[in-house]
């Protein structure tokens, strides 16, 4: 296992914003102007991007936060350590299943202006309790706001803008190491070995994709695969090439069954030579709970004329090629599609 030491460090004062002990906290810091003073600790002295650039001018490896449009779901940085400690004022009581790991820089999220999220956007996070994409540091792993809520509690009660001086030390050697794989028809079990092997020297960030080649069912078991090695020290982000990320080839069987769908997505069948796409209409105006649904075929060019999901499902037998599923898929003018999944047979 890696060894961590912490060499280089970032100073900086923070104040407290006065909370009472036992307040739930959902950051650590979070910028001056921030309107989440309610459920924060300290609130640090300067602009957050001026603070993303003095402790970047300090050498911090900068990361990646969670981006759910590139398929990135795991925040990628370096450990970091934060002395005092955070638990010398925060009582931390995760739930059952939940680990709290260390903090990791990943520079938070840029929005499409080119400005920091969290210096534009509230609640303005410098460091949070939960997966929040914009903050410069979070958690090292998935932490979902509504399941960690409460596990964080202010250990004590400092005097509101009592100033604290804290040091941010990190491991750049704690960075994951970046990993790029094609899988084929050939190559899969040598490419899971090389990964395991990797990880346990590093902790891993690995982009996968699959060969035009593979067929539905291999691709998978290929999925199935990864998914039994992905974790905190195997993160598994990205789509390599212009395929489909492997969570997309084994969704939930319940899926299926359109009455036990929160949305109805678009449904794509394709075989080896015809495809057909279904917009499933939902009429709410009928008695009781659930909507009618009418399944309509539909023109691969009239998908813009459907804005309202963002998701497609495709069923095809499970021999048929990826290569298959790519071609039809790119047929389709509705380009702002970022979710797919593959279900084997009709």
């Amino acid at each position: 296992m890696l060894s961590l030491l912490f060499a280089a460090s970032f100073t900086f004062t923070a104040s407290a914003t006065g909370v009472e002990k036992g307040t739930p906290l959902e950051f650590m810091f979070a910028d001056k102007d921030t309107d989440r003073a309610y459920e924060t600790m300290f609130l640090i002295d300067r602009p957050i991007a001026d603070f993303k650039r003095e402790l970047e001018k300090s050498g911090i490896p900068v990361g990646r936060p969670q981006n759910n449009a590139k398929c990135d779901l795991w925040p990628v940085g370096c450990t970091i350590e934060l002395e005092p400690a955070i638990t010398n004022f925060v009582n931390i009581t995760v739930p059952e299943g939940i680990v709290f790991n260390p903090m990791i820089y990943t520079g938070g999220s840029v929005n499409e202006k080119g400005q920091l999220d969290a210096a534009v956007d509230m609640p303005g996070s410098v460091m949070a309790f939960y997966s929040l994409p914009q903050s410069l540091f979070v958690m090292n792993g998935l932490y979902p706001q509504g399941e960690v809520y409460s596990s964080f509690k202010a250990e004590r009660e400092l005097k509101k803008g009592e100033k604290v001086n804290f040091t941010i030390r990190w491991n750049a050697d704690s960075m994951p190491k970046k990993i790029d794989v094609v899988f084929n028809k050939t190559n899969a079990a040598d490419i899971v070995r090389m990964i395991k092997s990797e990880s346990e020297r590093h902790p891993l960030d690995v982009k996968v994709g699959f060969d035009g080649s593979l067929t539905v069912d291999e691709a998978a078991g290929i999925a199935s695969v990864l998914d039994g090695i992905e974790s905190v020290r195997v993160k598994i982000n990205g789509i390599n090439g212009n395929g489909f990320f492997f969570r997309a080839f084994n969704p939930p069987i319940k899926w299926r069954d359109r009455q036990n769908r929160l949305a109805q997505p678009f449904e794509l069948t394709i075989d080896e030579s015809s495809a057909t796409l279904v917009f499933i209409d939902e009429d709410w105006t009928v008695e009781g709970d659930d909507p009618k649904l009418t399944p309509k075929v539909i023109k691969f060019s009239d998908t813009t004329n459907y804005p309202k999901t963002d998701t497609c499902f495709i069923y095809a037998t499970g021999k048929i090629t990826l290569k298959r599923l790519v071609d039809v898929r790119n047929q389709l003018a509705a380009k702002y599609i970022r979710n797919w999944y593959i279900f084997s047979g009709k």
